[in-house]
């Protein structure tokens, strides 16, 4: 159903060619049956008329026979012209559409799934679905028009070669709806193992170096064979099924055309006399079907494949968003950037709960820094301020506007966020730094290079600003790529701004230079700082330590210090140059 769905929706701009698609095929199921009708009727007169050169009316069916075979040739010429148009703008159609509904799943969608298989899945959506549409128009359509319509030209013939016709139809047509389940059942699973296997591969692309550093190459060529394996054999299944399929409806037709002929036989022996024309009709109409339903089983295993393979993924890509807009969500107004947790519930799938009735108010302005062990809190409760997960229970405000109640796009476009491993795009450095700020100037873009301290090594490239970063700024160090993301946030200055780790994989000379930045655009923001280096909170208005989705301390570095309890730990293993097993979690 999702799939026939998306279909129509996605074929909704072309109404103009769908309706010429029909009509070809119109066209071509009379044909099937109109041709072979002229060439008996062209035969019957030879056989009433003795003098073949007076035969007026075999040259007219003859004539009739030619205009419509050349006229079928058009439409045939035309309407290959008018697919190839068609398949272009249908397959960029089904791109951007799946794309869009892509692009909106919630953070969690993309931490479950590999980004290789979903770009796989969505290549087999655009090169799927349009042979799914030729299938329906072409295989489908066509063929039941064609069968209504030789059903109707024998019985001109004998209604009793009509019915056979409609009884062996029906026969074949079981025996491909009984087994076709199967063999989209298989072909899902088939589909299911390569997108599977190639996610699999991209995985490990992804990550060579590791393969490479620890000579892990034997392990996993073994695993993707075993992958491959298992799509091998789901494949064979499948196409064992449509050999079953074949040998039933093969027996199917010989049956038919056995007992029809002994009709036709029987009928021209009692009459003393053979009817060339009938012999002709039907030999030419039942070996059409034949063909035409051949022809269909044939495509059973690609149709099955292609709708096997279009229904995994748009199941996958069109899955329950867990965060969604509501539909009369407002545009978030934030004018002082004031956050506020009210009673706040939250846990993970399958995980107990980690935030219990958290209340957190953060007043605008406020200098906030977040420590504590790994997996104590603090990222999440950033990423539930982003909205990145929904809250179980109470409210987060932001100057008193619900977040829930907002759309998602205006929330994050008031909050900067420089992540403790910042991601770039494949472009240049230019356009990944003026991803902050879309519609920035290159000057605007300059300045904030300038101030992230990242323009110095940007001008020693041979490109400057319109170099290629590689994927994921594979080509640039860690200190260059957070330098890039703090110049995005510098650029984008929004009135929350959000430090993880910020300047974690930068110099000390570069970390004191950048540093001086970064005070200097907190200033008039609200900010949130989860810090390795607890030094570089000594300026914060507040501290908060976590300790397993609770804020078991808070105060300024001198006051929570004084309360010797487990900041004063943390930061005597700092000071030490030591930490123990449990105290090396402060870096997450």
């Amino acid at each position: 159903m999702l799939v026939l769905k998306f279909i129509f929706k996605s074929l909704k701009p072309f109404k103009a060619q769908q309706a010429f698609f029909v009509m070809a095929s119109v066209a071509w199921a009379i044909d099937l049956s109109l041709r072979p009708y002229l060439l008996k009727c062209a035969l019957d007169s030879v056989a009433l008329e003795i003098n073949f050169e007076n035969n007026k009316i075999f040259f007219l069916y003859i004539i009739l026979y030619l205009l419509i075979m050349i006229f079928m040739f058009s439409i045939e010429i035309i309407y290959e012209y008018v697919w190839i148009k068609f398949f272009s703008r249908f397959k960029a159609n089904i791109g951007s559409l799946i794309f869009k509904d892509l692009i909106d799943q919630s953070y969690a969608f993309y931490q479950n799934h590999f980004p290789g298989g979903l770009g796989n899945r969505l290549n087999n959506c655009i090169g799927s679905i349009p042979r799914i549409v030729r299938a329906i128009n072409e295989d489908f359509l066509r063929h039941l028009l064609a069968i209504i319509i030789s059903a109707y030209t024998l019985h001109h013939i004998g209604a009793r070669y009509s019915m056979a016709l409609i009884i062996w139809v029906s026969v074949y047509m079981c025996c491909s709806i009984f087994l076709a389940p199967l063999v989209k059942e298989r072909s899902i699973i088939a589909s299911t193992e390569a997108s599977r296997g190639m996610g699999y591969i991209i995985d490990i692309l992804n990550n060579m170096i590791s393969i490479k550093l620890f000579s892990s190459k034997n392990f996993e060529i073994k695993s993707v064979d075993n992958n491959f394996k298992e799509w091998e054999r789901s494949s064979k299944d499948r196409d064992i099924i449509l050999v079953h399929l074949y040998t039933l409806q093969s027996i199917s037709y010989v049956i038919f055309q056995v007992i029809c002929i002994y009709w036709m036989l029987e009928k021209n022996i009692q009459m003393s006399k053979l009817n060339l024309g009938d012999f002709i009709l039907f030999l030419s109409i039942s070996f059409s079907i034949y063909s035409c339903l051949l022809g269909l089983t044939a495509k059973i295993a690609d149709y099955s494949e292609n709708l096997g393979t279009v229904s995994e993924a748009l199941n996958t890509i069109y899955s329950l968003k867990e965060i969604q807009d509501k539909p009369n969500a407002e545009t978030l107004k934030v004018s002082v950037g004031q956050i506020n947790f009210k009673n706040v519930k939250f846990h993970y799938k399958g995980i107990e709960p980690l935030f219990h009735n958290k209340s957190v108010e953060i007043k605008a302005g406020q200098k906030v820094g977040l420590v504590g062990y790994s997996g104590s809190g603090k990222s999440t409760f950033v990423n539930l301020i982003l909205r990145l997960y929904d809250i179980t229970g109470g409210a987060i405000l932001i100057d008193g506007q619900d977040i829930r109640d907002v759309t998602q796009d205006s929330l994050r476009a008031n909050i900067a966020m420089i992540p403790q491993d910042p991601s770039l795009f494949h472009r240049s450095l230019m356009d990944n730094i003026r991803y902050g700020k879309i519609e920035a100037t290159e000057t605007e873009v300059i300045e904030a290079a300038k101030k992230a301290h990242a323009h110095e090594f940007i001008t020693k490239l041979p490109q400057r600003y319109d170099s290629l970063v590689g994927e994921r700024g594979i080509k640039l160090s860690g200190g260059q790529r957070q330098r890039i993301a703090i110049a995005r946030a510098i650029l984008k200055n929004a009135l929350i701004l959000i430090l993880d780790e910020a300047t974690s994989q930068l110099d000390s000379v570069t970390e004191s230079l950048i540093q001086e930045s970064l005070w200097e655009l907190m200033q008039g923001k609200t900010t949130i700082i989860i810090a390795h280096r607890l030094s570089t909170l000594l300026r914060m208005n507040r501290i908060l330590v976590f300790d397993k989705g609770k804020i078991v301390e808070e105060g300024t570095h001198h006051e929570l210090l004084a309360k010797n309890g487990l900041y004063k730990r943390l930061w005597k293993a700092q000071v030490a140059g030591f930490l123990g097993d449990r105290e090396k979690g402060i870096c997450t």
